[in-house]
């Protein structure tokens, strides 16, 4: 059955849902099309469905063709830098001379 694509309601989630755990090999594409709904939503719902384990993560989906193909893994993108490392630069503030310091202070 094909729906029209609409805004994505609970009814449409759960369709998702339904269809990822029903038949976890298939492609992210072919359950879109099949459901009618974005294949990004597909993509999102079956990350949080592996996130916690609902569904096993494959290595290998089947596309609308029919055919197996490695599945391709969204990359992450990298983690901001941290502050950390300017602060390394500095020597930690038990090792500061602290005479040095206070003399400048009273000049």
């Amino acid at each position: 059955m094909v729906l029209p694509k609409v805004p994505l309601t609970r009814a449409r989630n759960s369709w998702v849902e339904y269809w990822l755990l029903n038949c976890t090999g298939y492609s992210n594409r072919r359950i879109a099309d099949e459901i009618g709904v974005d294949s990004k939503t597909v993509e999102k719902k079956r990350v949080e469905l592996e996130s916690v384990a609902e569904i096993p993560q494959l290595d290998r989906l089947e596309g609308k063709d029919g055919r197996v193909r490695p599945r391709a893994v969204p990359r992450q993108p990298p983690p901001p830098a941290s502050r950390a490392c300017e602060y390394s630069r500095q020597p930690p503030p038990d090792q500061v001379d602290r005479g040095d310091f206070a003399l400048a202070r009273l000049i």
